[in-house]
């Protein structure tokens, strides 16, 4: 059952005593490479016949034209507010998901003072200070043929294109127990008690995942400042882990 993980090619160049992967070299391999052995640029170039490969598809486009984009530290002093060039975002190193609601259904943006992203008419897309989230010439206007299917239903006016319908939802219509809102869960350290659910601990993977990011309480930070457990590769090996159990 191991076979595919015995067979993994791993020949990344090493470094430091430990003889370590090269992190950059990993993450170029998971940004992926097209037929000609070129960095691909974006996740749109990625191929369902086989002649691209991608380590993970909302990271692609991390390494383009070669480069690790994600170590740039372009100044905001040169840049707009915005900062695409500092570091990168997954993906399409797009700043804010789902920003077709950053305009109003007619494609102009809601208010001119925080315009984002927009249709433009003239050049027959959508353009803005971000990489727009949406179909790049559909037009706010566009409505789908009948039995349309996939992202050619979705209308002009739908910004959010990873929801069946295009549209942004307030609970999930189906696949989960709790509802027909989700089921608020507070950290095991949190100072308020919640009023939704019977008192009952938290999940552990509340407090030291995404709750450490929102705790109010230094300590937590505390204990744990980093988002991931780490162990130095003397703990993890199998001998101290036998001694240890």
């Amino acid at each position: 059952m191991d076979r595919p993980v015995q067979d993994l090619t791993w020949d990344y160049p090493v470094d430091g005593p430990l003889a370590e992967p090269v992190a950059a070299a990993v993450l170029a391999e998971i940004n992926g490479h097209g037929p000609d052995g070129a960095p691909l640029t974006a996740y749109t170039e990625l191929k369902e016949d086989g002649s691209t490969r991608c380590g993970c598809w909302i990271y692609c486009g991390v390494y383009a034209d070669g480069v690790n984009q994600a170590a740039r530290r372009r100044p905001g002093s040169e840049q707009d507010w915005v900062a695409a060039e500092w570091a990168w975002a997954w993906p399409a190193n797009r700043r804010i998901l789902y920003n077709r609601a950053s305009a109003a259904p007619d494609g102009t943006p809601w208010s001119e003072r925080k315009a984002y992203v927009w249709w433009d008419e003239d050049a027959g897309k959508w353009t803005g200070h971000d990489i727009p989230d949406f179909v790049p010439d559909r037009a706010p206007d566009f409505v789908p043929d009948e039995g349309a299917t996939g992202p050619d239903a979705l209308r002009g006016d739908d910004p959010f294109i990873m929801q069946a319908d295009g549209k942004g939802w307030l609970y999930a219509p189906a696949g989960l127990e709790d509802g027909p809102l989700p089921t608020h869960y507070e950290p095991q350290d949190s100072p308020s008690a919640t009023r939704f659910t019977r008192p009952h601990p938290a999940p552990p993977y509340a407090s030291w995942c995404p709750g450490r990011a929102t705790a109010t309480t230094p300590a937590a930070t505390t204990r744990a400042p980093r988002s991931s457990p780490t162990s130095s590769p003397r703990t993890a090996s199998p001998s101290t882990s036998r001694r240890a159990a």
